[in-house]
């Protein structure tokens, strides 16, 4: 598998090199400096891919990148399906994890402070690749929950809760009829106390209906599953039950959807 580890302005400036204007996923780290700036940031770039070993010059001083570095920038530069899964495990630093598509090639990257360490491989082993990424805990409470909730309650009862006003954020929720303690997995969740999931499908060759997202919150005491929706024109979420066959399937439905290549779902 070739791998490489590049900063956001290396991965912008190689993308660049290739005819790319922005890349999804990554910050522009170039935007609303002054030209001089600029020529010294780029040349900080040039110095740190020297030394990583990802360009070199030739006996006529002319440098080059990279022919694996190229392949795998080309990639994220001109991809067609973009998936991003935001992955907070409890205790744990937050991981950033992009997933880029082109045909039977994709490029994963994993955000790690300021590096992203990126790998390329066949696009048949993105669903694996997918399924490893959850780390299920099998939950205390199976009994089937489902509930609605607006956005600005999550916004009130998050804040109450970041106040330490507990009970009070705890109260917002089962007034609109959560359980305790789904309300206690909700509120714990929202706050980064429990396993939390992110992750949205994107494909940029469809012209309608081209973005999934799902979201879910996994703790000892109940897993849920969270979509957003309008309803009656405000922003709600739906919360329901999740297991992990079923989380299984909606990866493997989404990537379906998303009509990714390869001997994906055999």
């Amino acid at each position: 598998m070739i791998s490489c580890e590049l900063t956001a302005k290396e991965i912008m400036c190689i993308a660049a090199s290739l005819g790319a204007t922005e890349l999804y996923g990554i910050p522009d780290g170039f935007s609303g400096i002054s030209k001089s700036a600029l020529n010294k940031e780029l040349l900080k770039v040039q110095s740190s891919l020297e030394q990583k070993g990802y360009l070199k010059e030739n006996f006529d001083g002319e440098a080059s990148l990279s022919n694996d570095l190229l392949s795998i920038i080309a990639v994220c530069a001109k991809c067609e399906k973009f998936i991003v899964i935001d992955k907070h495990i409890k205790n744990r630093t937050q991981e950033g994890i992009l997933f880029y598509v082109k045909g039977e090639t994709t490029v994963k990257a994993v955000k790690n402070d300021d590096i992203y360490e990126m790998s390329i491989f066949d696009t048949s082993m993105i669903k694996s690749t997918l399924n490893e990424l959850i780390e299920w805990k099998e939950p205390n409470y199976k009994d089937k929950t489902e509930f609605t909730l607006a956005n600005k309650v999550l916004v009130k009862a998050k804040t109450l809760k970041a106040r330490q006003a507990e009970e009070a954020a705890a109260k917002e929720l089962r007034d609109c009829g959560v359980g305790a303690e789904a309300a206690k997995v909700v509120l714990s969740g929202l706050n980064g106390d429990e396993d939390f999931y992110s992750l949205t499908f994107a494909n940029l060759l469809a012209q309608t209906d081209n973005i999934d997202n799902v979201m879910y919150i996994i703790s000892n005491g109940k897993a849920l599953r969270l979509k957003s929706a309008i309803e009656d024109e405000q922003d709600v979420v739906h919360f329901t039950t999740a297991t992990y066959n079923g989380i299984l399937n909606e990866l493997k439905t989404m990537l379906e959807k998303l009509e990714v290549s390869g001997e994906v779902f055999k």
